[in-house]
Order: C-alpha cells, then structure tokens, then sequence
C-alpha cells in the first residue's frame, strides 16, 4: 500500500526562501563580480561571466536591428 505523506511537497518556508529566476540571476551575475568569488572559483567564474556577457552582447543586437 502506498503512503499518503507529504512526499514531493515543498514546505511553504522552503518556498518562500527560494528566490524567483529574475530575484536568482540578479544575485548570481552580482556575486560573480567579486573577488571573492573569482578566487574561490576562478573557472566557474569566468565562464559564468562569459555567458552572462554573451547574452547581454546578444540582447544589445537584437535591440539595435
């Protein structure tokens, strides 16, 4: 017989601790400008800020046309 717990549910609290995807890339691409994160992770870092760059270079293109 099957259980009919709580599985797969997330808590309210854990929710509301979860940043929303724009709230998320703020930080992230805030936090990867330091140098704290540079030493810590250099290559994630660099590859973070690569792709962030990337799509900022992208967005700037479509804009202009």
């Amino acid at each position: 017989m099957g259980h009919a717990g709580r599985a797969g549910k997330t808590s309210p609290s854990a929710r509301d601790s979860t940043p929303r995807p724009r709230r998320y890339f703020q930080l992230l691409h805030r936090s990867i400008d330091t140098a704290e994160a540079l030493e810590a992770k250099p290559m994630l870092v660099r590859r973070l800020r690569r792709r962030r760059d990337a799509g900022r270079a992208e967005t700037s293109r479509r804009h202009a046309s």
